[in-house]
């Protein structure tokens, strides 16, 4: 049980930061901050 939760909140993390860095990205190149839109 312990390996498997750690397998999902790695996969959340992974995820997370792929959002994180795609809202990043979507605010240097437009200049608006989209980091409080909708996690």
């Amino acid at each position: 049980m312990n390996d498997t939760q750690g397998e999902f909140w790695q996969f959340y993390a992974d995820k997370f930061t792929a959002r994180t860095e795609y809202k990043l990205t979507i605010q240097d190149t437009n200049g608006i901050p989209l980091v409080n839109h909708g996690l």
